[in-house]
């Protein structure tokens, strides 16, 4: 791994050379201090996402530690949430900038993807800044396995089977963190089916999952938690996944299950994505035990058919206002349809899926 040096230029750098050499992930909240000494150029800020990432080699405890010599250290970055070194991540939304400052000491702070500049004052508010939580320094996997990109195959989680689809756009030397979203099939469903409808290929830029286990049949909401996670915990040790970008999606049966799983494993989880079931109803869980077993409110899109009489409208309204009302952020979508509908041009459950609900895979989610 390369220090920070090597992405700092004598005076003056670039906000996107900070950021590649500082960030390890995505954590939303948290701040990135650059401290720039004798600096009178513009700091322009990256233009894109910085997925790859350095550590942080050098950081200050306090004001009095920053140096003030610019010939003795031109440039400095620094990170410090309660006094310890953190590996972060900062998104600067394209186009922003610090303007040029004459002055010998610049700070700009990234903070919820915006980049914001000023002078040595705002260091002074660090103290007040609330740390975000903390996240697994390190996602690289710990048993990497041989695999072929854009390619369905199967693994073993030790508890079940699954399917798995790691597209073009993964780094097969593991070296930078992908999305995971896991499927899961309704009653009658196969995994080995449902791998190709949530894996458009293409620019696809997560990897997709379809938990084995129960082919042609139906989840058990009680016991099965237990195989996702032990899937996602196998995916992860064969793949570098970014653990604040797992997404939890089924439908019917299969979304009985990821909600029942989302509520009592809720940090795991950044979002759902649901088609053709309701929060409560068949999860074995009631409304109330669900929510209060939720540590923070994930995010959720609900597709629902008006014409479906497995899961009615008028119920899946009543229980995602519900979820609303917990201060859950929740999309519902509502589409013309029934519980299964065979694809005819632009209407069809699997159609609708691929079409309203996997483009919220890249939302940008994050769990704590």
């Amino acid at each position: 791994m390369a220090p920070p040096v090597e992405a700092v230029k004598q005076g003056c750098f670039t906000v996107e050379e900070v950021v590649m050499a500082i960030a390890r992930f995505p954590v939303l909240g948290m701040w990135v201090v650059i401290v720039l000494t004798g600096c009178s150029s513009a700091m322009d800020a990256a233009p894109a996402r910085a997925d790859s990432i350095r550590e942080v080699s050098t950081a200050f405890s306090s004001e009095s530690a920053l140096p003030t010599n610019a010939a003795a250290a031109p440039t400095v970055v620094a990170s410090r949430i309660a006094g310890s070194i953190k590996k972060v991540q900062a998104r600067p939304k394209p186009g922003g900038r610090c303007q040029r400052r004459q002055v010998g000491k610049i700070v700009a702070s990234a903070r919820y993807g915006k980049l914001r500049c000023s002078k040595k004052r705002v260091w002074r508010r660090w103290h007040s800044v609330r740390p975000a939580p903390s996240v697994p320094t390190d996602s690289v996997p710990h048993v990497p396995i041989p695999f072929t990109k854009d390619t369905v195959f199967t693994l073993d989680s030790g508890q079940s089977n699954y399917w798995i689809y790691v597209p073009t756009a993964y780094d097969e030397m593991h070296t930078a963190p992908m999305t995971l979203f896991v499927w899961l099939h309704g009653c009658g469903g196969r995994s080995e089916w449902d791998i190709y409808t949530v894996s458009p290929g293409g620019s696809q830029d997560y990897i997709s999952v379809a938990v084995g286990g129960r082919e042609g049949g139906c989840w058990d909401v009680n016991s099965d938690p237990a195989l996702v996670m032990a899937t996602i915990a196998s995916v992860k040790a064969h793949f570098n996944i970014n653990p604040r970008r797992v997404i939890i999606g089924g439908y019917s049966s299969g979304g009985d299950l990821a909600y029942r799983t989302a509520f009592y494993n809720a940090s795991t989880f950044a979002g759902v994505l649901a088609e053709n079931t309701s929060p409560f109803r068949d999860t074995g869980s009631s409304r109330s035990s669900s929510l209060a077993a939720a540590a923070w409110r994930f995010n959720v899109v609900q597709l629902a058919h008006t014409a479906d009489t497995t899961y009615p409208i008028a119920d899946v309204r009543n229980e995602t206002n519900a979820m609303a009302a917990a201060g859950f952020p929740i999309i519902r979508i509502e589409r013309p349809g029934h519980h299964w509908d065979n694809d005819s041009g632009a209407s069809g459950t699997d159609y609708d899926l691929r079409t309203f609900l996997l483009p919220h895979v890249d939302d940008g989610w994050l769990s704590p």
